[in-house]
């Protein structure tokens, strides 16, 4: 049976990523979904048997699926499993398909530090203006702090697969 850091390097194809940061991520990733399920399934059934919805369900769910989704960003980005259109991809091939693999990951890094950049202003904003969520009064302001963690994790994730990506290959292997 082979090791797991083994297995995890394979899947992404490209940067090892320390093992602990893999599975901290993922383990995170599953209890906020199973939050997420446990909290709907609560809230429909008291809604639609006991007539009596879970109070303030839906703003836990939006918390929930915020941190979900910007939990799963540095895992994706890191498996090379972004949304692509591959239209152009077989035109490519040897330093041209490597040129252009280097171009979509400095593409990448850039949406993701506007999005980061984007993000970490609004949590100004709701930190400076104290919103908080309509029901449960809950600050609004962590929860987008979470999320500007978790874009920088993301652009470090993918700056270094760039650089592991313009490394030699002799280099990868002595690795």
């Amino acid at each position: 049976m082979s090791n797991d850091s083994e297995i995890e390097t394979e899947m992404a194809g490209t940067l090892p990523l320390p093992p602990v940061l893999l599975t901290t991520l993922r383990l995170l990733i599953a209890i906020v979904a199973f939050a997420m399920m446990a909290l709907i399934f609560v809230d429909v059934f008291m809604r639609y048997l006991l007539n009596a919805p879970l109070a303030g369900a839906f703003e836990v769910a939006q918390f929930l699926l915020a941190l979900l989704v910007f939990l799963s960003l540095p895992i994706v980005v890191w498996a090379d499993e972004n949304i692509s259109v591959a239209l152009f991809t077989g035109l490519f091939r040897g330093r041209a398909a490597h040129a252009l693999k280097a171009a979509v990951m400095l593409v990448n890094i850039a949406g993701l530090c506007l999005l980061g950049l984007l993000i970490f202003r609004q949590y100004g904003s709701l930190q400076r203006s104290q919103q908080v969520t309509g029901y449960l009064e809950w600050p609004i302001s962590p929860i987008a702090l979470a999320m500007v963690a978790l874009v920088t994790l993301t652009v470090i994730i993918q700056c270094a697969m760039l650089w592991y990506h313009l490394l030699p290959k002799t280099s990868q292997v002595a690795q």
